[in-house]
């Protein structure tokens, strides 16, 4: 699918306006979300922050949330994010990032470059920390984590933060909670449906972190104020479980 960008040089017009901004990072289900709500009507349109900030953003003077305000429709608009736990998120970025070939290493020396290459050195950004630009601070407002979500009416807005691990909940959420009722989720971009799937199984399979090296992660100051907020004690134990239960 085209990706519709702004600028007249691109054929649109930076006057152009928009509902639904989605502003996840990357590998939480941005691109299925984005897609997923352009099919709701012909009449709007849905900007993925990945790609605003790759072909808008360079060319602006201002940061993202002003962008939002001067392309929001008169209707209330819709500011959507997805979080993800941290190191399910680095493993996916690993294959989406790197061609196929280059992920012809047997698994265990796959697993030790990942390690010794990406386990630490990571994006540490959730879409949610553009809304402080707004003045919208989503750590000052509790968080539903028997729902699996946030929702804030904030300056005219609506902002919805979901967790990618209930992604499977998203269609219902967005249809319960907002005005998109014949909201349908229409996966894609997911790497292990990618040609490399199997090696990414397999990998995932095999990916063992010592309680130390998890430890490390999970403690990095970014990372421990978003898995404490967003993930309850018991999520955070299954976590560590799954990631350390081969050691």
């Amino acid at each position: 699918m085209r990706r519709k960008r702004i600028g007249r040089s691109h054929g649109s017009s930076d006057s152009e306006t928009y509902e639904v901004f989605v502003t996840s990072g990357g590998k939480c289900g941005s691109t299925a979300m984005y897609r997923s709500f352009q099919k709701v009507a012909s009449s709007f349109f849905c900007h993925n922050t990945h790609y605003l900030k790759n072909f808008v953003l360079r060319g602006y003077r201002y940061d993202l949330m002003h962008f939002v305000n001067s392309h929001s429709t008169r209707a209330k608009p819709l500011i959507v994010n997805a979080n993800r736990e941290p190191l399910s998120r680095i493993a996916s970025a690993f294959f989406q990032n790197a061609p196929v070939d280059g992920h012809s290493l047997p698994i265990p020396a796959l697993v030790r470059k990942f390690k010794a290459t990406k386990l630490f050195v990571v994006e540490q950004y959730s879409g949610a920390d553009e809304w402080k630009q707004d003045g919208l601070d989503v750590y000052k407002y509790p968080f539903d984590h028997r729902k699996g979500y946030q929702l804030i009416e904030h300056k005219g807005k609506t902002y919805l933060n979901l967790l990618y691990e209930r992604i499977h909940e998203w269609e219902r959420i967005i249809q319960q909670t907002t005005r998109f009722k014949t909201f349908k989720l229409h996966k894609v971009n997911c790497t292990e449906h990618k040609t490399s799937g199997e090696i990414y199984r397999k990998f995932l399979a095999h990916l063992t972190l010592t309680h130390a090296e998890l430890d490390k992660l999970y403690n990095m100051p970014f990372w421990k104020q978003y898995l404490n907020f967003y993930y309850t004690p018991g999520q955070i134990a299954q976590f560590r479980q799954k990631w350390t239960q081969r050691e």
